[in-house]
């Protein structure tokens, strides 16, 4: 079954698959596969903090991957 689902994605574009999905509604629970550097640069991930921006001493401020444990008490840092 899995190859089958791979085989049916290969033949079309991201781009075309999300006009589909968007299409066809219904509820319909999907998100595109991002690559890193798509990823450095959306917006919900950067919201929730999956990406974050930290200081570094020699190069300044990069973009980093957050701490994937957040506790609202005591906050991590980068």
């Amino acid at each position: 079954m899995t190859i089958l689902i791979e085989e049916a994605f290969k033949k079309k574009t991201r781009a075309e698959w999300i006009e589909i999905f968007d299409k066809k509604g219904g509820g319909l629970a999907y998100s595109p596969v991002l690559t890193p550097v798509e990823l450095a640069d959306d917006k919900q991930a950067l919201a929730n903090d999956y990406v974050t921006v930290i200081n570094h001493p020699s190069i300044g401020p990069i973009k980093v991957v957050g701490n994937p444990v957040s506790f609202t008490g005591t906050p991590g840092e980068g």
